[in-house]
Formats: structure tokens, C-alpha cells, sequence
């Protein structure tokens, strides 16, 4: 799930304080502005995905959604779901998005629309004060796929024993947050999943 991180929202949450500052009609410096309006977007966004993460499709598309291009900003929709459109979410060709809310409304429809709907009218404030804003809408793709995924366990000496340190590395797309990534794999049960001790 390709969540923005809990660094986009500042220090116990403060660039939603800001956000909402703002947009009660606060002045801010250009730079408090811009983590406000990014929070703001950032916190809609994030309902959104958490809503699809528990309805069990963040990772495939639903009716009335904008899918994104793989590797490119590019998106297209609304669409019918059809078995073409599931398979090449499938095969990682195309992405199911989440809404960077602002103006003008997305073109999404039926349960795309409505789930998002809903979900913004959970930050009511936010999504107000960012239409008032006129904040330019966009699109973010609900998941990131991490490339060239690998993992060694650091060892203690010839035994080959593993110690508590777990080094990574990967890829992200632009936008996407590791520790988005990191928190997915720890979350698990409090360690990886069975065997992902090695690397492939």
C-alpha cells in the first residue's frame, strides 16, 4: 500500500494543525503553507487507501476507477471492470489510484466514487478548505511496487548466527515513502514473513 509516510504530517501531527490554521483563514509563510495544503492532501489520500486496504481491493480495480499507466504519471477512467483490465492490474501493468484531492472533482464513479466521497467527508474541513484553496487535483497510485527487492541478515562470526540487524535494499518509485515499506514488512506479525530469511 503506497501510503505517505507519518514524516508528511510533521512532528505529532503538526502540519495538520497547520492545514487547518490555514485554511480558517491563518496566514502562513509560503514554506507553512506548502507542508499544510501536502498534509492536507496527504491525510485524504491515506483514508482513502486505509478504506481499500480493509475492503481487501487497494490492489485491484473497481468499478468507476482511474488507473494509472505503470511508470508513468499518465491515467485513464473511469473504467468497467472487465478481464482484461483485471489481468493487466495483475500483471503490475496498471495501478488502481487514490485521490490527491483538490479542484477539479476526479472523474471517478459508482463504488470508486462514492468510497471516496465518503472518505473525504470524514476530513470535511480538509477537503473544504482545499477546494477553496484552488488546489489543483491529481491522482497517486493506491500501491508501490518495490524493485530489485533483496535482505541479508547480518551474522555473528563463523556461525552464521542472525543477529537482531536486518539490512534492504530496494526501489521506489518517486513518491513513495520506504518506511510506508518497512512498516508493511515489520507489521507482520512482528518479523517478516516465513522464508524471507534468505535472500532469492
Amino acid at each position: 500500500p503506497n501510503y505517505f509516510g507519518t514524516q508528511r504530517f510533521g512532528q505529532g501531527g503538526g502540519n495538520l494543525v497547520l492545514a487547518r490554521r490555514l485554511f480558517a483563514g491563518e496566514h502562513l509563510d509560503r514554506s507553512e503553507r506548502s507542508f499544510a495544503l501536502s498534509a492536507a492532501r496527504s491525510a485524504i489520500f491515506n483514508s482513502v487507501l486505509d478504506r481499500r486496504v480493509r475492503l481487501g481491493n487497494w490492489n485491484r480495480v473497481i468499478a468507476g476507477d482511474l488507473c494509472n499507466l505503470a511508470g508513468r504519471r499518465a491515467w485513464f477512467g473511469p473504467v468497467e471492470l472487465d478481464d482484461v483490465l483485471e489481468q493487466r492490474c495483475a500483471d503490475l501493468d496498471i495501478h488502481p489510484t487514490g485521490p490527491l484531492w483538490g479542484t477539479p472533482a476526479a472523474p471517478t464513479a459508482s463504488a470508486c466514487a462514492e468510497l471516496e466521497d465518503a472518505c473525504a467527508q470524514s476530513w470535511p474541513e480538509l477537503a473544504a478548505g482545499l477546494l477553496a484553496a484552488g488546489v489543483e487535483s491529481e491522482r497517486r497510485p493506491l500501491r508501490a511496487v518495490p524493485e530489485s527487492l533483496t535482505w541479508t541478515w547480518l551474522s555473528d562470526g563463523p556461525t552464521g548466527r542472525a543477529n537482531a540487524a536486518l539490512v534492504l535494499r530496494f526501489g521506489l518509485p518517486p513518491g513513495a515513502y520506504a518506511t510506508a515499506l518497512i512498516r508493511e514488512l515489520i507489521e507482520v506479525g512482528g518479523q517478516l514473513p516465513s522464508g524471507v530469511d534468505t535472500p532469492d
